[in-house]
């Protein structure tokens, strides 16, 4: 089991498996050259993919200086495995928001989704927002589904590229 780091790993402990554990940011087991490994993985999975709209490794390093993020890791090799990226103490509003949910293709469709997404709910629930708000487009039918399983609701609709952009409260 790994050593807690951050009060919010109590929270996250619930969620682990066999497979794999939770943190919510833990230098003994993350570095920039790991998030980039994995966000070169799950690229593919996004449209406009990720490296469309940023370099992988400055975007690693904002995520471990600005955003919270939680990492499921997977117990055999302790690479990241799935990722919740959102801001809730560096927040621009009152609310939180969840800027990435993704899982690699191997750990797809076990659950690992919902266990993340569970868990960023928990996280934000630690502090005084007033939701959650994230973004996705109206094609893209799995994210929708796995917010409205977390509690998120159709907030919103803007136009973006030819295509429509929902915005999703929990």
């Amino acid at each position: 089991m790994p050593v807690t780091t951050h009060p919010i790993d109590k929270i996250l402990e619930q969620y682990e498996t066999e497979e794999y554990f939770f943190s919510f940011y833990s230098p003994e087991y993350l570095n920039a050259e790991k998030i980039v490994r994995f966000l070169e993985k799950v690229d593919a999975d996004f449209d406009p993919k990720l490296t469309a709209l940023h370099d992988l490794s400055e975007y690693a390093e904002k995520i471990i200086k600005k955003a919270d993020a939680i990492y499921a890791l997977n117990k055999l090799d302790r690479e990241v495995c799935g990722l919740s990226v959102f801001y809730l103490r560096n927040r621009i509003s009152e609310y939180g928001y969840l800027t990435l949910l993704a899982i690699l293709p191997d750990f797809k469709g076990k659950g690992l989704g919902r266990k993340l997404g569970k868990a960023m709910v928990s996280c934000c629930k630690t502090e005084p927002v007033k939701g959650i708000l994230t973004k996705t487009w109206s094609s893209n039918e799995q994210s929708i589904k796995l917010y409205t399983y977390l509690g998120f609701v159709k907030y919103g609709t803007e136009k973006r590229n030819n295509s429509d952009d929902h915005t999703l409260l929990f």
